[in-house]
């Protein structure tokens, strides 16, 4: 019975671990890799990277904006 409740805490142990590392691994990992990946590839004289997957959904949000409607005055 002992070692079953050794083997069940051991399994515990091991799970909240793993939990941590992939966690970890995901925000910690891919979030800073991924902006230095892509300061990497552009040239030093770049002053401005804007990324819209969705360019319709964005430029509509736009149009609604306060500086959008400030401009168009």
């Amino acid at each position: 019975m002992k070692r079953f409740i050794l083997l069940v805490m051991a399994a515990a142990i091991a799970a909240v671990i793993a939990a941590f590392a992939i966690y970890h691994f995901t925000r910690g990992h891919f979030a800073r890799s991924s902006s230095a990946a892509v300061a990497g590839l552009l040239p030093r004289e770049t002053i401005l990277l804007a990324h819209l997957p969705d360019f319709n959904q964005t430029r509509s949000q736009f149009h609604e904006s306060d500086v959008y409607q400030i401009w168009r005055e």
